[in-house]
């Protein structure tokens, strides 16, 4: 009984250390959008720095105001967790139509008993500057089914690849990527969302597709 008290004891503060290794310092807002398929919905892609060994518990965004201070969205838990090395996206409800020109924000993001004031434009020390040159962009995005990406500035191994899966968790689409401009036909597939999931070999990139 002693024994397994003593490794009670061990495992929760090898634990608490572990979690204070994870600090604010490990996240940075890499994008923000409307979401193109719900009305008054906030996309915020935040990606978490660190190894696939890292986990925080039930993150969410509780709240984001603006450069004046003011509430412009809320949100509550929607996710398990999130795992060092990726990103994520996560919706909240706004009061904005669009998003302004030089949108500035304060993104109140939580995660285990901690609250991080996260800065966007990410100012975030902490991250590889190259991760948010890497960041893909897809248009158009609604769209047919053909979509083009862009990735700026990859550095290309024999790791980096794409993934799509349907809302079933389905893999319907995979392939390696070999330039920094690439196309992709989903027009056979049904309308609806869809995930991409970009793999540079550092990091994993979660993005959202419509198609309509």
């Amino acid at each position: 009984m002693k024994k397994l008290l003593l490794l009670i004891v061990i495992a929760t503060a090898s634990m608490n250390i572990k979690a204070q290794t994870i600090t604010c310092n490990s996240f940075c807002i890499t994008g923000i959008q409307m979401d193109s398929t719900v009305a008054n919905t906030m996309d915020v892609t935040i990606f978490m720095a660190g190894s696939n060994t890292d986990f925080i518990n039930y993150p969410y965004i509780s709240l984001i105001t603006d450069s004046n201070g003011d509430t412009i969205a809320t949100g509550t838990i929607n996710f398990f967790g999130q795992i060092g090395n990726t990103s994520q996206t996560y919706a909240v409800s706004t009061n904005l139509d669009s998003i302004p020109v030089n949108f500035s924000c304060t993104v109140y993001y939580n995660y285990d008993t901690l609250v991080c004031a996260l800065s966007y434009p990410c100012t975030t020390a902490g991250i590889r500057n190259d991760y948010l040159f890497n960041a893909p962009k897809i248009y158009p995005n609604p769209s047919n089914g053909k979509f083009q990406f862009t990735i700026d500035g990859s550095q290309f191994d024999e790791n980096c690849k794409v993934e799509i899966y349907n809302v079933q968790g389905e893999r319907i689409y995979q392939s390696a990527i070999t330039n920094t401009k690439f196309d992709i036909d989903l027009s056979n597939q049904p309308n609806g969302i869809y995930i991409v999931k970009i793999y540079d070999g550092q990091t994993v990139l979660t993005k959202k597709i419509v198609i309509r």
